[in-house]
């Protein structure tokens, strides 16, 4: 299978998988049927109520040049790419993908640099334009910078229309790649 139709492969089956967890990240009640053995001879029913049900997933994305963040795009069906870029835009800025919630692989601009501090715009309506969404600023803590991005979500789950939440937490951190002695964001 070529690394193309693996990816979209996996694309589809995040996408499902995202489906899922949408549906349990709205369920805010859980009901347990028990049968206590050797107490009753009938099965007895417990109802728990629980905060909203958060999954926390780790992971690295990389921030590229703008002509490689190209390059790796053009070959990604299920990326939404960026067609316009925001104004203004300094010589730091790099570009990414996999920004993903809601079963669509957003992309986004990181832009600043550890002096002036860094801003983020993702795509959050996946329509290709970065001009029509609000710049997100880094807050810088200790050695690192970061930032909770908050939204919500609406999806069409087994026909009916659901919204949640997403809150995810981004933290710029660098790596030096072998050959180079320079940092690089991701």
């Amino acid at each position: 299978m070529s690394a193309t139709k693996l990816a979209e492969t996996r694309h589809r089956t995040l996408h499902r998988a995202s489906k899922k967890i949408a549906v349990l990240a709205t369920c805010q009640l859980v009901i347990l049927h028990i049968s206590l053995c050797g107490v009753s001879s009938q099965d007895s029913v417990v109802v728990a109520y629980t905060d909203t049900t958060q999954f926390v997933v780790g992971g690295t994305i990389f921030a590229y040049t703008e002509h490689d963040y190209h390059m790796f795009t053009e070959r990604r069906s299920f990326v939404v790419k960026t067609k316009e870029k925001p104004a203004h835009l300094s010589n730091d800025t790099r570009f990414g993908y996999n920004l993903a919630y809601g079963g669509i692989n957003r992309s986004w601009i990181l832009d600043g640099n550890d002096v002036h501090g860094y801003m983020l715009y993702v795509d959050l309506n996946a329509d290709g334009s970065l001009r029509n969404d609000a710049p997100l600023t880094f807050e810088h803590q200790g050695d690192s910078y970061s930032l909770v991005l908050k939204t919500t979500q609406k999806e069409i789950i087994d026909g009916k229309e659901q919204t949640y939440p997403v809150e995810i937490k981004l933290e710029i951190t660098h790596a030096f790649h072998p050959g180079h002695k320079e940092r690089r964001s991701h």
